[in-house]
């Protein structure tokens, strides 16, 4: 399994994976759509994203990180937006491969923490974060104000 960071070529092979991660998440993306997300945030480096590749060449997992400056610490982090991994290809550690290198990029660029957020119900995850020493931040509470869209 080979982890990597993902380049505009790898856009077209990491689509469908991206989109049966919005499945998993009940929510709705035009192929099209999907596409050109992804295309931009790789192409304006809005976001970086690692990708695990299978001996086939096949995309089977991915992680989308976005960097974020924090007002106290006057310091940048990264926000650990997406974490997903093939139906077929879990509980081989691949989940596991791919938190590790986004703990690598983000200490080799001088961020002073990863932040992430799970559902309450995601048991799963909560045991693979918890295991690789994230912490439940139990002293804020993450609101979220839906804007109408045009």
């Amino acid at each position: 399994m080979q982890i990597r960071r993902a380049e505009a070529l790898d856009v077209d092979a990491l689509l469908p994976q991206f989109q049966v991660y919005l499945t998993f998440y009940k929510r709705q993306g035009a192929k099209d759509k999907v596409k050109e997300f992804l295309t931009q945030n790789l192409a304006l480096e809005r976001s970086i994203i690692f990708i695990a590749v299978d001996a086939q060449e096949k995309i089977v997992g991915f992680t989308q990180l976005y960097w974020h400056l924090s007002s106290l610490s006057m310091a940048p982090y990264i926000y650990l937006s997406d974490l997903y991994v093939d139906q077929s290809c879990r509980k081989q550690g691949i989940a596991k491969l791919l938190m590790k290198e986004a703990e690598a990029f983000g200490i080799a660029n001088g961020a002073t923490d990863i932040q992430l957020e799970t559902a309450h119900t995601n048991a799963a995850a909560q045991e693979l974060y918890e295991s690789l020493g994230y912490k439940w931040e139990q002293d804020y509470r993450t609101y979220a104000l839906k804007l109408p869209t045009t």
